[in-house]
């Protein structure tokens, strides 16, 4: 006769879960590296895995069974009905001894991403005996209790001197990803930098989000990237591709064999500095040191102690509306020097500023024929910066108002400026190339009839009136600045 065995009654204990079983292991790690010899050999780092062990205990007609079961085990993400997540793992011959036993189950590395789980138990005792029988209520898998703070929303908190998360992948993989979220990673406030890179194939990478990087406030640097083939990456952003409220300087690039910080596509400003002594530096690229192909906006830098923008090497812009090249000189002449000013060089001096190699020494241009190079802008300063690195960098950087004698003088030698104008000699009109006056300011070309043709006079001249002297505001009116 077949004796056929009936699990009458089974209660089942949770003994270890998921994230207490990781904890407990960590933790028994570091008691061992506690207490080893200073002197003994370190293992190879190991990822821990999807597996965790679980401990429960059987019981048959209210007696815990001693022999073999064959136990299956689902994951779901609901208490009840559901959805099954991972495979059904099947445990055959399960040992129970006094009703207890133990299993290592693994549900996948993806089984667990901070949402709720249950497990699931069916049992046939003892083995290869009758059907499955399923036991309920399904078991609730819960959390080591600092294992909270990696849940979906979770703040950690603490002041650990060598960083409150740290991520290290020795794979061909990536630190930190974010697939979908409408900040991909956002910086409140941070004493050093919001986000340091040493060294990577990829710094930053930024696939799909609002915003694609966002600084709220860092004492120093927005973004940090030390060694990177891309610094800063942004592939598609609806808001805007980087954006630095507030930091020392914005982004900082130190070297790159690709590209120092690249905007694909942004739906407003692909790189947004608010407030910083630098909005954009890029130390060394090999590639291109700040590239936006598509925005609203390519770069906007809405205040800098510093430099907003500054390049030692050649700048490139397929397209640029109301662009101007200026340089830097010294007024050494007798009096100072107001915007709108055409200036003549005098000489040339060092620079003294890191990149800067020399100086024009100008003075204001008062008599006709000067050998004119510009239009004062404003006035120049030297700020002196450290970076992270330890290395000082003194810079020139613009400032508005006038320059004194013996101040730094911003001047626009390319590009739309305005520039004081005079009502004598021609009528100014949009179109006329300007000369400069004996006291110094633009005036209309004068034009000689030669046997019935018009012929310009041959002076020097600043360049192309953008607007009639009627619209000049302040005796200033604009100009295509363009000394010839």
């Amino acid at each position: 006769m077949i004796r056929r065995h009936v699990l009458t009654a089974v209660s089942v204990m949770i003994g270890a879960m998921l994230l207490a079983g990781i904890a407990a292991q960590l933790l028994s790690d570091h008691a061992m590296a506690q207490g080893g010899q200073p002197d003994a050999a370190l293992a190879p780092a190991v990822d821990v895995g999807g597996t965790f062990t679980y401990q429960g205990l059987l019981q048959q007609g209210g007696v815990a069974f001693d022999g073999s079961c064959d136990v299956e085990f689902r994951l779901f993400d609901a208490l009840t009905v559901g959805t099954q997540v991972g495979a059904t793992q099947t445990k055959n011959g399960q040992a129970v001894s006094k009703g207890r036993f133990t299993s290592v189950l693994d549900f996948g590395a993806n089984a667990f991403n901070g949402q709720a789980r249950w497990l699931e138990i069916a049992a046939r005792c003892p083995s290869g005996s009758g059907v499955f029988t399923t036991l309920s209520p399904r078991q609730p898998l819960t959390a080591a209790p600092y294992a909270l703070s990696l849940q979906p929303g979770a703040v950690i908190a603490g002041a650990a001197s060598a960083g409150i998360l740290n991520l290290t992948n020795n794979g061909p993989g990536t630190g930190l990803t974010v697939n979908l979220a409408p900040r991909g990673v956002y910086v409140g406030a941070a004493s050093l930098a919001g986000v340091q890179v040493d060294q990577s194939d990829l710094g930053v990478f930024v696939a799909n989000a609002r915003n694609g990087f966002l600084a709220e406030t860092a004492r120093e640097n927005g973004v940090q990237v030390n060694s990177a083939v891309n610094g800063l990456r942004v592939l598609s952003a609806t808001g805007n591709g980087v954006q630095v409220d507030s930091a020392g300087v914005g982004v900082w690039v130190d070297s790159t064999t690709g590209g120092g910080v690249f905007v694909r596509s942004a739906g407003t400003v692909g790189l947004q500095v608010q407030s910083a002594l630098n909005g954009v530096q890029v130390d060394n690229a090999t590639g291109i040191g700040v590239g936006v192909s598509s925005a609203a906006n390519g770069v906007v830098v809405n205040a800098a102690t510093g430099w907003a923008g500054f390049f030692n090497g050649p700048v490139f812009a397929k397209t640029c509306t109301g662009c101007a090249v200026a340089a830097f000189g010294i007024n050494t002449g007798a009096a100072a020097l107001a915007p709108g000013d055409i200036v003549a060089i005098q000489g040339t001096r060092p620079g003294g500023a890191t990149g800067q190699p020399m100086l024009m020494e100008v003075d204001q241009v008062t008599q006709a024929g000067a050998p004119v190079v510009g239009v004062v802008y404003g006035r120049g300063e030297m700020v002196t910066s450290v970076g992270l690195d330890g290395k000082t960098a003194t810079q020139l950087v613009p400032r508005e108002g006038a320059a004194q004698v013996g101040d730094y003088v911003h001047i626009v030698i390319y590009g739309p400026a305005q520039v004081k104008a005079s009502a004598l000699g021609a009528a100014i009109a949009v179109g006329n190339r300007l000369a400069v006056d004996n006291v110094g300011a633009a005036r209309g070309l004068k034009t000689v009839d030669v046997s019935g043709v018009q012929v310009a006079e041959s002076a020097p001249t600043i360049g192309i009136a953008l607007e009639g002297l009627e619209a000049s505001k302040n005796g200033l009116i604009w100009v295509l600045v363009n000394p010839k």
